[in-house]
């Protein structure tokens, strides 16, 4: 029982095996999107977790702890993508690996969640906390450091490739997780119920999907190339060989020219960031 406890409670986040999953099949920036809304969601299930787990910690008050089973946070699905993402957009590992720890950790987190309901259902609450308690506290410190980490650098690649469209998620994800770091539990309310608040962005930003002709113009060179996805931030682009990750260019689409920076590149497709974004009733977002 002990040894399933330590395994359970002290896996090494950068070697615990996680379950295949399905990989979405797109890429760029339309990949980073899908990824980060899914982190910010896992990251307020993980915040969840660590409130009850410091709640079970003190004792206090948490009604049918084997709920938590249902805010269990799991991967984005498109997380198996995320080193060769990394690698395509020139991001130092400063950058990729806080977010790959994070991710991998949800693993040991599910582990944690179904160990402590099997170990409640067996032996009751109160002797099941007086157990187990001051592991909980220290698992809801990891989860929530590990979280906090990938959220900073989860900002630092939001800041660099999209607009500022996933800000206000990750100030409220920083506050939460910040308290349950400190022992707190901001997602247990007063009846001792488990609640999740709604993000302020719930889904990633609209990315039309076009096939429309444009110039790319990068170091006095133009180059005929094709708008794949398009969005108020910046568009995916499609025959660009010569482009890297932050390369200045001019994109010159439908009569307009738009001045950006690469921020994801692939072979002969990229990624470019506006350097203004453009407005939600733009024609070209119609």
């Amino acid at each position: 029982m002990l040894q399933v406890l330590r395994t359970a409670f002290s896996s090494d986040p950068q070697k615990a095996a996680l379950p295949a999953s399905p990989v979405l099949q797109k890429t760029g920036l339309l990949l980073l999107e899908e990824i980060i809304c899914g982190t910010h969601y896992a990251l307020l299930n993980t915040a969840a977790v660590g409130s009850a787990f410091n709640v079970m910690r003190s004792k206090g008050r948490l009604q049918r702890p084997s709920q938590l089973r249902n805010v269990i946070p799991h991967p984005p699905s498109g997380r198996a993508s995320w080193g060769r993402l990394m690698q395509e957009m020139q991001q130092p590992d400063t950058v990729s690996v806080p977010v790959a720890s994070y991710l991998a950790h949800l693993a040991v987190v599910e582990k944690q969640v179904e160990f402590i309901c099997t170990e409640i259902d067996a032996q009751g609450l109160g002797p099941a906390l007086t157990q187990h308690g001051p592991r909980l506290g220290q698992a809801a410190r990891q989860m929530s450091e590990l979280g906090l980490g990938a959220l900073n650098a989860l900002e630092k690649i939001t800041a660099a490739a999209l607009t500022s469209y996933f800000m206000r998620n990750m100030v409220l994800l920083r506050g939460l997780l910040r308290d349950v770091a400190g022992g707190a539990s901001p997602l247990i309310d007063r009846d001792g119920r488990v609640f999740l608040p709604e993000l302020p962005q719930r889904r990633a930003p609209v990315r039309k999907l076009v096939n429309l002709p444009c110039v790319v113009e990068c170091k006095g060179k133009e180059t005929k190339a094709v708008v794949s996805n398009i969005s108020a931030g910046g568009v995916g682009l499609i025959g660009v060989p010569n482009l890297s990750p932050r390369s200045v260019v001019v994109v010159d689409l439908a009569g307009r020219c738009f001045s950006g920076t690469a921020v994801w590149v692939s072979g002969s497709s990229a990624g470019v960031k506006f350097d203004q974004p453009l407005k939600d009733d733009d024609a070209l977002l119609a």
